[in-house]
């Protein structure tokens, strides 16, 4: 079948680009999820994917609906978030979970949450951080992508 050619999988006509590209970005997922605490480098991910810089970063933010960089951050707020509802400092969180330091995790976190760190986990000892954070999560993704 040509490249150019479209194979229908339910309603939604697919070409074989498309889901070459869709195969690239679950391998670069899979890499952040298991790597997210490192230094991830965008050509290190379009390398992995076998795809230019520039190709991965529109299949990227095409198949997830925001740039690699916001799923990176997204993926390592998803996991402070889980270590701070299990009581460890924002201190030793922001390391963790890759952030340079304490100042830029607050930053990346308040930004996606609408809280600081310390703010979450005072709602999570009382057991009310989970609805706020999450509607601004879909929004901080939705708004900044």
């Amino acid at each position: 079948m040509p490249e150019s050619a479209v194979c229908v999988t339910g309603a939604r006509p697919v070409s074989r680009a498309d889901s070459r590209g869709a195969r690239s970005v679950e391998l670069a997922i899979t890499y952040i999820e298991r790597h997210f605490a490192e230094r991830i480098a965008l050509e290190n991910l379009a390398d992995l994917a076998h795809l230019s810089l520039c190709r991965f970063a529109a299949v990227f933010r095409r198949q997830v609906g925001m740039s690699p960089y916001r799923y990176v951050c997204s993926t390592r707020i998803r996991h402070a978030q889980n270590l701070l509802r299990q009581g460890l400092p924002a201190s030793v969180v922001a390391g963790e979970v890759g952030f340079f330091d304490q100042s830029h995790f607050s930053r990346h976190f308040k930004n996606h949450c609408g809280m600081t760190p310390g703010e979450f986990a005072a709602r999570a000892r009382d057991g009310n951080c989970e609805e706020a954070c999450t509607s601004l999560t879909s929004k901080a993704a939705k708004g900044n992508a």
